[in-house]
């Protein structure tokens, strides 16, 4: 799993949703919390067209820098390390 198939599985809901007869296409909004918050923004920015609006939980926003100050160099990924005072497991 990763932010683009979460992406990508979220635009697909979004986009058979709105064509329920019981739904208002104009009216299309997403809603996340925490890293779901941010799947939510990057599935409504791709779109637009679509997402009239989003509500947005204690978004993970800083998950990018977490992880780079965590472990700056991509070539080298420990099998285990902390982030956000949790233990993630590398891709092995």
């Amino acid at each position: 799993m990763s932010l683009f198939i979460e992406q990508h599985d979220l635009e697909s809901v979004a986009w058979e949703l709105s064509r329920e007869p019981f739904v208002d296409e104009k009216n299309v909004f997403l809603c996340g919390s925490s890293l779901g918050a941010t799947v939510t923004l990057m599935a409504a920015r791709a779109n637009a067209e679509l997402v009239c609006g989003c509500v947005l939980l204690y978004p993970a926003f800083n998950l990018h820098d977490a992880v780079r100050q965590t472990c700056p160099n991509r070539d080298y990924l420990p099998d285990l390390f902390p982030i956000m005072s949790m233990d993630v497991r590398g891709v092995s």
